[in-house]
């Protein structure tokens, strides 16, 4: 396989060690990759069975996506099941992590990302809360020309730190501890598509609480649902049944008395005959909760 990762590490070696170390917020890459593998990780992402509408919190209103939770001992595994991630993940995998939550974000027009701090995570871990990820790293796979908004914007506490307008073939990473948001998107038919991948380092009984290997989408109900609307538009509509005649009526009405008029058993000797269960005709229709007669309907 071509290698299609273009690594910027030599160009600034004093950038990418400082951010390792935690001393620079981010680091930008441009031209990460080969231009048309990045269009075959964002084709990948709009035709996976997987994508429906994000399964996040409240904050992603309005986008697309699916998680794919693992820990590092799944690695080939997700590279199995989604191998057009594979340049990507080789890529940005900080070998000292050991789970990671991966999450293919579509942003369409007029959907944007509320300001949050990523702890992902925290949907398998708790009550336990995990750590900040180590590091964050994000690849703009497809961004529409002509594209208004959605651009990364990076907090540290309360105070901005970076702007950063979104580029296609563009790997941003940044500390795990930072606050972010996506702008809202506009000006556009075509989503703004990227790859989110959360890296953590977590102690060992934190750790058994991450499933080795688990897919999270919407699209499991979204599919039963489009399938049960499909099953009901198959149905032939209901055919209304011809009313019934004088005649019917008076046989259905005899058959339901012949039926309630049952003979009361013999009284057992000792007993008293006017203690028997009256008979059901003789309940009156308060207390008789099938009626004998069924009421003719109303012309």
């Amino acid at each position: 396989m071509t290698d299609v990762w273009r690594s910027h590490a030599a160009a600034s070696p004093w950038r990418a060690a400082a951010f390792d170390l935690g001393l620079l917020p981010f680091v930008r890459r441009r031209d990460a990759f080969e231009p048309a593998y990045v269009e075959r990780v964002a084709e990948d992402v709009l035709a996976s069975p997987y994508l429906a509408e994000s399964n996040l919190n409240y904050r992603f209103s309005g986008t697309r996506g699916f998680s794919v939770i693992f820990r590092d001992a799944a690695l080939q595994r997700v590279k199995d099941e989604f191998p057009a991630f594979v340049p990507y993940l080789d890529a940005v995998i900080d070998p000292r992590c050991n789970a990671f939550f991966l999450n293919p974000l579509v942003v369409a027009d007029g959907a944007r990302v509320a300001p949050h701090i990523d702890r992902s995570l925290r949907s398998v871990t708790l009550p336990a809360e995990p750590p900040n990820p180590r590091k964050v790293s994000v690849l703009y796979a497809r961004v529409p020309s002509g594209m208004k908004g959605g651009c990364l914007v990076l907090y540290h506490r309360l105070f901005p730190l970076a702007r950063l307008a979104p580029r296609p073939n563009v790997l941003v990473e940044f500390q795990g501890f930072l606050r972010h948001e996506v702008t809202a998107v506009s000006g556009v038919v075509e989503p703004r598509v990227s790859l989110v991948c959360e890296q953590y380092l977590l102690d060992a009984s934190l750790l058994l609480r991450v499933p080795e290997y688990t897919v999270r989408s919407m699209q499991d109900f979204e599919s039963f649902y489009r399938a049960e609307l499909e099953h009901l538009d198959a149905v032939p509509d209901m055919v209304e049944a011809e009313p019934l005649s004088d005649e019917d009526w008076e046989l259905a009405s005899a058959a339901l008395e012949a039926e309630s008029d049952v003979t009361a058993a013999p009284a057992q000797e000792g007993t008293d005959p006017e203690a028997r269960e009256p008979a059901a005709d003789s309940i009156p229709d308060s207390e008789d909760p099938h009626d004998a007669h069924p009421p003719r309907p109303q012309p």
